[in-house]
């Protein structure tokens, strides 16, 4: 972006020399390529990070030294035309064109600028070819909006559509370009008159003859435009703006001012109403503010009023605890982002070095404690996976309220994950069709049931190889159900339990819930065999509750100098008791109990109807 130092001071007063205010442009973000004179000019080469198509204007850069330096903008655009019933505006998909404009000026004449617009124009690196086209490229610098003149002659009407497959154009370079449907233009009734956001057509284009002309100013779809003019391989003033998110409020305003030129230089009499498709376009977004956080983030202490009047200087309206910020900043989204602007108007050099706090003790915090689990699972023979965040509607019947995606990159993932099942299977099946004999993978991710939880998961299936020490076999339910004790042991915690469980994503019977403390934390079990044509078992845990107590401190003890005696004992239990509580009773006998395990489980001859044998093996140790 090119721009002149006699051109900012119009608009904003400072007192920089020509070096201060590259400067200037640094601290703010604006990297300064070049710096050339001209006589009596200075122009200035900045290189804007796309993220900052506001830049692309000399309003734009100077609203950046307003809020520099303080001092309010001098000029203002006050000329805004009526709107009401003009040329007639169709458009097609409201998605491709979210707001257009258009005006007629009659009574034009054709003519080489005045010194001063043909003399800014080259200043600024475009050649000056007459006093309209002229206009529309000053506005197109000035405020950063793309202007597009027609003749008046070769619009009847004006359609924003998809293109026809195989409709040509005859583009202002001369060229005849072959369009299809991903490109976008603007069309009168009979053809197409120009590609919308990049180029327009030779045949409507301004003569020396014009008289009367109609003026576009419009706010187009960037990722339509981008896709065009890569297809056509065409780069201009104009598409660089546009795939870089123009400003949408300032589409009208861009409007009237190029036909306030119009008259001035161009000798325009007569105007019609300006046509609007969207005048109650969305005039910019809510962001929370929270002056702790950005004194955390920044590691400052400025007060409340000193943020706000900084976010106020870039055109930013406090509201008690949030900024309404205008369409012209559309890369101000997130709270940091508003610490982001702070740091930089304020200056990162005006911000003091801290030498960071240590404090002598563990910090058990959430990211921590999952790093450190992930060494246990790695342990246990488990590869750790990511998946993406994405299933088909109905994966998981155990959740009725799903988030459902607006816009999805798959038809068959159309709503956000409500468990991590779904991305471990899709891992899972890729790497068994492929020849490996089975896969143990866990994952550390969010699921939405639609709030948000961080949760593990972990997935076994396929056939162990035969090794010297064991024959080949099929992984099956203990082995996920050791996997589970292993964590529940590992994690800290105490009184687990196992139950039967209903979760619908599990063959019936094959399933468990994780109880801690009558809790339920989790569950495991078989998946159905619908969702996967092989035996897969699958943990699901809630992360937070499972490592509680992982890393807090625990007393040693010693090895117990006495040894275990072991008793077995056969029980016939009722078949609608469960085994855990079984076990749970065992356990609170005597207080000697150090081990309960289930030796056999037997139902036949001489069992009562209803009933079943088990046998305990009973470990007691004086502790």
């Amino acid at each position: 972006m090119r721009v002149i130092y006699s051109w900012l001071r119009e608009w904003v007063d400072f007192d920089f020399s020509p070096e201060r205010l590259a400067q200037v442009f640094e601290s703010l973000g604006m990297g300064v390529e070049a710096i050339e004179k001209d006589g009596d000019e200075v122009i200035y080469d900045l290189e804007i990070t796309p993220n900052r198509p506001d830049l692309l204007g000399v309003i734009g850069i100077a609203r950046e030294i307003s809020a520099y330096t303080g001092n309010p903008l001098k000029r203002t655009i006050d000329f805004e035309l009526q709107t009401g019933e003009g040329i007639e505006v169709e458009i097609e998909n409201p998605d491709d064109c979210p707001r257009y404009t258009a005006s007629v000026v009659s009574g034009v004449s054709v003519r080489p600028s005045p010194d001063w617009l043909s003399r800014r124009l080259e200043l600024s690196g475009i050649r000056s070819l007459n006093n309209i086209i002229d206009v529309s490229n000053y506005v197109l610098l000035e405020m950063g909006q793309p202007i597009h003149i027609f003749d008046r002659e070769s619009v009847d009407r004006i359609v924003v559509r998809r293109a026809r497959d195989g409709e040509k154009i005859l583009t202002l370079d001369s060229v005849e370009r072959e369009l299809d449907h991903d490109i976008l233009v603007i069309a009168s009734s009979r053809e197409p008159i120009a590609i919308a956001g990049v180029m327009g057509g030779e045949l409507s284009g301004v003569r020396d003859t014009t008289k009367d002309v109609v003026v576009e100013s419009a706010f187009f779809n960037p990722g339509v435009i981008r896709k065009g003019r890569k297809k056509l391989n065409i780069n201009t003033e104009s598409s660089y703006r546009f795939e870089r998110k123009a400003d949408i409020g300032i589409v009208h305003i861009a409007q009237s001012y190029t036909v306030k030129l119009l008259k001035e230089v161009c000798g325009g009499k007569d105007v019609s109403p300006m046509v609007d498709t969207n005048p109650d376009y969305r005039k910019g977004v809510y962001v929370s503010l929270d002056v702790d956080r950005i004194n955390r983030l920044l590691g400052t202490d400025y007060s409340k009023q000193d943020i706000e009047e900084t976010l106020e200087r870039l055109g930013f309206e406090i509201q008690t605890d949030k900024v309404f910020v205008p369409t012209f900043r559309r890369d101000i989204e997130l709270p940091e982002e508003l610490s982001e602007e702070v740091a930089r108007l304020k200056g990162y050099n005006t911000i003091r070095r801290r030498v960071r706090t240590v404090v002598n003790e563990v910090a058990v915090d959430e990211n921590l404690t999952l790093r450190k689990f992930r060494y246990v699972l790695e342990g246990m023979g488990l590869n750790e996976v990511k998946s993406l965040s994405f299933m088909p509607s109905g994966f998981d019947p155990s959740v009725k309220e799903e988030l459902a995606l607006a816009n999805p990159m798959w038809p068959d993932r159309t709503v956000m994950r409500t468990t991590l099942a779904y991305g471990m299977l899709k891992i899972a099946e890729h790497n068994l069709h492929r020849g490996r004999p089975y896969v143990r993978i866990f994952e550390v991710g969010r699921v939405f049931r639609p709030e948000e939880k961080t949760m593990l998961g972990v997935l076994v299936a396929g056939v162990f190889p035969r090794r010297w020490f064991a024959h080949e076999r099929e992984m099956d339910f203990y082995d996920i159900k050791g996997i589970a004790e292993g964590m529940l042991v590992e994690s800290g915690l105490e009184g687990y339990r196992f139950v039967e469980g209903e979760r619908q994503i599990y063959e019936k019977g094959f399933s468990l819930d994780i109880l801690v403390d009558g809790e339920r934390i989790g569950d495991l079990g078989l998946l159905k065999q619908d969702i996967i044509e092989m035996d897969a078992f699958f943990i699901e845990v809630e992360s937070e509750k499972l490592l509680k107590n992982f890393l807090k401190k625990s007393e040693f003890k010693g090895v117990n100098r006495f040894p275990f005696v072991k008793r077995d004992l056969s029980l016939i239990i009722p078949q609608g008791v469960e085994n855990s509580t079984v076990i749970g009773i065992i356990r609170e006998v005597g207080g000697f109990v150090e081990k309960v395990d289930v030796l056999d489980v037997y139902t036949g001859k001489g069992i009562p109807e209803g009933c079943r044998s088990i046998t305990y093996r009973i470990h007691f140790r004086y502790p």
